[in-house]
């Protein structure tokens, strides 16, 4: 029996000492307010913040030493400001200097965070919050504020009224008071933005009285040039006559915080995918502002001009989706002659854009193989096709695409699938996805070969004759709804400043045969250019030979519709990074990375039972632009020809020792390195400089035999060339390289 006693002593002492830790004490926060519908607030030029409050003593009658942390918190970021200790019942009070808090947004609130715990003691602190708004006549970073506005005395006598109490305010009761009405007179241009007053950061109250004491500011009139804000303060006094003060504020210090709403202004419309086909029914539509904030309204609307039944849906924010019924009719036409229009209006408070439309072309010839297809919502929708030289050669080919999904940036992965569609057959050697960052005005485009250039949109507009007669430059600007039929023999000549003119961009699309050339571009030096387009819209970049170009001839060799066309200079880039491909499966789960991560002769499989489904890590946007390119490699097979399986494709080809190209290539300041081992060995990856000396050893040592890549970082080096060697048991292998800062 004693020990049973003794053990519950022991539990009760245990159970007092825990409450003891988290319940003996009470903050109480009195400054700044603890209210998030009822701020405190400070008025610029001063930056000091008054805080007072003080910690109760426990139930214990606890009369410990407490540590306190301050924070000042805004928009997500957080800053310790001031530590110290106090004792219970001690009541502490002081000021936190604002401008210690850099990050600050004026005419916002912000939080201060006061953190109690017993300081001889662990365990969590307790928090508790204060809220207050800094006010400054002037824009910061979302609203400004207006204040020392002009003071009408709305009654000489005082009035009675009953007053129900809310944090932070008076208690409920009946209550004497004088009403004074403040009037902002702000003058400026109002025809493009226009002032949107925010009630809950302003400091002022109703006309109606201070009984629901809810912060109100509105706007009584307004013009081109002025509008006029209005809020009320109240003088108080309770029934024994005390004086509680002006509620919320003095009159002088009655504030209106508003935001400029801008009138929005479309700048460009655009689908993806851009022409719609019975394979790739669905267009996702996204409607991109110039300018314009606030409450944005999006009204959309299309036209009945097309012989297919379309069905448009609006979705969140700026974008829509419209799903076309090609099955629903027999046509064979191989262009859409009843053009499908879609029209977008955006409004806000400050106006509304008027009805802005975009022509939609549809494309009607069977897609060709292989393809690239990205889920969207749920819906496969095909890129565009790859390997399109593949059927010219006996070999295999590298192809490089301009990606021109404009959603994919926003996603921590991006999977792309590679499928066939018709009896055609594919061996996929390598696959790799890149990230391309240019600046924000500019677009990205890729060569041939793969060399990849930036471009400022609004430049290398040229004037081009068609046939010898016609001007089509107005065509072929980009225009939403203009674009050019070329048929076969067509000519366009492109006249272009003599000696500036090292690329030729063309935006087409509609090939009859992807597989053949759809035309060829002649410079002024004779030299010719065959080129190349895919199913759907895309970008083709030719780079010229010629140091004087002069003018250029365009030769169509097949049916195609072209919407743009610009003769430029390279611009840089900024960066050029390759996507990490985390896996690679077919649709049977057959893990098929090791396959296709490399360019090595070690194929997978792609045909119309078997798709490859890609999965990359995306890098995301670091600030500037962003463009991605997809790099294929591989060859396409015809359906006579036999398929074998790629389980056999890796042991029917012997591994040999390869240096690869390093990737990018120029670089800034990384690139990546891969080579092939034949067999086991000892293995050295050296870094020379244009004269020859070593510079830098990458791989000394023992690897096995396989796929090997090490990634060279150029920081530290000047710009130029410099040579990387491989050296294998077997076999001594150089490349050059070179480093663009």
């Amino acid at each position: 029996m004693k020990r049973l006693i003794l053990t519950a002593t022991i539990t009760i002492m245990i159970l007092v000492s825990n409450l003891n830790t988290v319940f003996s004490f009470t903050i109480d926060l009195r400054k700044p307010k603890p209210c998030v519908n009822f701020h405190s607030f400070v008025h610029y030029p001063s930056f000091q913040l008054y805080y007072e409050f003080s910690v109760y003593e426990g139930i214990f009658n606890d009369t410990d030493t407490y540590h306190y942390k301050i924070f000042i918190e805004q928009n997500g970021h957080s800053e310790f400001m001031y530590e110290n200790t106090c004792t219970g019942d001690e009541i502490i009070s002081g000021f936190i200097n604002l401008q210690n808090y850099t990050p600050l947004c004026f005419n916002e609130k912000a939080v201060f965070r006061l953190d109690v715990k017993k300081y001889y003691q662990g365990g969590f602190f307790s928090t508790r919050y204060g809220y207050f708004t800094l006010y400054k006549n002037q824009p910061s970073c979302n609203y400004t504020s207006v204040y020392n506005g002009v003071r009408e005395l709305m009654n000489s006598n005082f009035m009675p009224i009953t007053i129900y109490g809310t944090c932070g305010g008076l208690a409920s009761g009946t209550y004497f008071i004088k009403r004074s009405k403040v009037t902002f007179t702000l003058n400026g241009d109002f025809r493009d933005s226009i002032p949107v007053i925010e009630p809950s950061l302003s400091m002022g109250y109703s006309g109606s009285g201070p009984n629901n004491q809810n912060l109100w500011a509105a706007v009584v009139e307004s013009t081109e040039t002025m509008y006029k804000f209005v809020t009320f303060t109240y003088e108080v006094y309770d029934i024994l006559g005390r004086y509680w003060g002006n509620i919320p504020c003095n009159p002088e210090k009655a504030t209106v915080v508003y935001k400029y709403i801008r009138k929005p202004a479309i700048g460009n419309l655009s689908n993806y995918p851009s022409n719609p086909s019975p394979g790739n029914s669905v267009s996702y539509i996204s409607c991109n502002l110039f300018q314009g904030n606030g409450n944005l309204n999006y009204q959309w609307r299309d036209s009945n001009g097309t012989r297919y039944r379309v069905l448009l849906t609006p979705l969140e924010n700026n974008r829509a989706k419209f799903q076309v019924f090609f099955n629903e009719t027999g046509s064979s036409s191989l262009f859409e002659d009843s053009a499908y229009y879609y029209f977008v209006k955006v409004s806000n408070q400050a106006g509304s854009t008027e009805w802005i439309r975009r022509k939609v072309r549809f494309n009607l010839h069977p897609v060709s193989c292989p393809e690239a297809v990205i889920t969207e919502e749920k819906d496969s929708l095909t890129e565009n096709s790859i390997l399109i030289k593949s059927k010219l050669q006996n070999s295999d080919v590298t192809d490089y695409m301009m990606l021109q999904n404009p959603f994919i940036k926003n996603k921590s992965g991006i999977d792309i699938t590679l499928r066939e569609n018709r009896n055609e057959k594919t061996y996929l050697d390598n696959a790799a996805l890149y990230i391309i960052e240019t600046n924000t005005d500019e677009n990205s485009a890729v060569t041939d070969d793969g060399e990849i250039i930036s471009y400022n949109e609004s430049e290398g507009k040229t004037k081009i004759i068609k046939n010898d007669n016609e001007d089509v430059s107005l065509l072929l600007e980009e225009s939403d709804d203009l674009s050019l039929d070329m048929l076969k023999d067509d000519q366009l000549e492109i006249l272009s400043e003599s000696g500036q003119t090292k690329f030729v961009l063309l935006k087409i699309h509609s090939p009859y045969n992807k597989y053949e050339s759809a035309g060829n571009i002649t410079d002024g030096g004779e030299n010719s250019h065959d080129f190349y387009s895919r199913d759907y819209e895309n970008l083709v970049c030719i780079k010229l030979n010629g140091e004087n170009a002069g003018a250029l001839k365009l030769t169509a060799n097949q049916n195609f519709v072209i919407n743009m066309i610009r003769v430029l200079n390279k611009s840089e880039y900024k960066t050029v990074q390759e996507l990490n491909l985390k896996s690679a499966y077919d649709n049977n789960l057959n893990d098929v990375t090791g396959l296709i991560k490399f360019q090595d002769g070690l194929y997978g499989a792609v045909n119309k039972e078997s798709s490859i489904t890609l999965s990359f890590e995306n890098s995301g946007n670091s600030g500037g632009r962003v463009h991605y390119m997809l790099k294929t490699s591989g060859k396409i097979f015809e359906s006579g020809e036999a398929m074998r399986n790629p389980a056999f494709v890796k042991s029917e080809k012997q591994q040999e020792t390869v240096l690869h190209e390093n990737i990018p290539n120029p670089f800034n300041p990384v690139t990546k390195i891969r080579f092939s081992i034949a067999r086991a060995g000892n293995v050295k990856l050296s870094i020379f400089d244009i004269t020859g000396k070593e510079v830098t050893s990458l791989a000394d040592g023992k690897m096995e035999a396989g796929n090997h890549e090490v990634e060279f970082n150029g920081s530290k080096f000047s710009s130029g060339v410099y040579f990387y060697k491989l050296e294998t048991d077997d076999k001594v292998q150089t490349k050059r390289m070179i480093l663009l800062k």
